[in-house]
């Protein structure tokens, strides 16, 4: 019960179904239920607990920024986002060289930068990063 209130639900007799809406993502919950009558209430079955997927991150990665290494290298590095909709499974890095379709990489969670090497002299080059959840 985690200090949270149970939430009683009448349903009709011929019903052995419930539908919950509005669940918050990434959250835990805990599910009972009980038959009662005329002669009274009966047991609670054995509790059930489930957890409702992850969401889409609420809000993008922050604090973008390139750093020069080297010749021909660049190191890029972002802030974790902050407003969590459960755990960020990694991070998409987008590269788009100029006049060139942008390539992405598939970073783990634990990356918050990526250098980038064999860069090309006198070349333009994006950056964006995005988190994901699941």
């Amino acid at each position: 019960e985690n200090g949270q209130q149970w939430k009683k639900m009448h349903e009709d007799k011929d019903d052995c179904t419930f539908c919950c809406k509005d669940l918050k993502p990434a959250t835990e919950y805990e599910f009972k239920c009980q038959s009662f009558g005329m002669s009274g209430d009966g047991p609670f079955c054995d509790p059930v607990t489930c957890m409702t997927a992850a969401g889409a991150p609420l809000d993008s990665p922050t604090n973008l920024a390139a750093a020069f290494i080297g010749m021909d290298a660049i190191t890029v590095s972002w802030s974790p986002r902050t407003k969590p909709n459960g755990d960020i499974q990694g991070y998409y890095l987008y590269i788009d060289e100029e006049g060139q379709a942008a390539f992405e990489l598939d970073l783990d969670a634990t990356k918050t930068s990526y250098t980038i090497n064999h860069l090309m002299k006198d070349t333009t080059y994006r950056f964006q990063a995005c988190a994901y959840s699941s």
